[in-house]
């Protein structure tokens, strides 16, 4: 799969690692933290992905979201 975020979602969630990462370690520490955070949560995210894929033929299914 493919999908990508759109440039919106991806500075929102920029904005919230960023706000979380200060909060956890401080100014000095926040990148480092928002690095690891960000990949932590690609790595779910992907994970996510690939368990709810659905197969090729079942492309007529109705999804949770509409």
């Amino acid at each position: 799969m493919t999908d990508k975020l759109t440039p919106r979602q991806n500075e929102l969630i920029s904005d919230a690692l960023c706000k979380v990462a200060v909060e956890l370690a401080g100014s000095d520490s926040a990148p480092e933290v928002l690095k690891t955070l960000r990949r932590a949560l690609v790595a779910e995210l992907e994970a996510v992905t690939r368990e709810t894929a659905l197969a090729p033929y079942a492309r007529d299914a109705r999804s949770i979201a509409g």
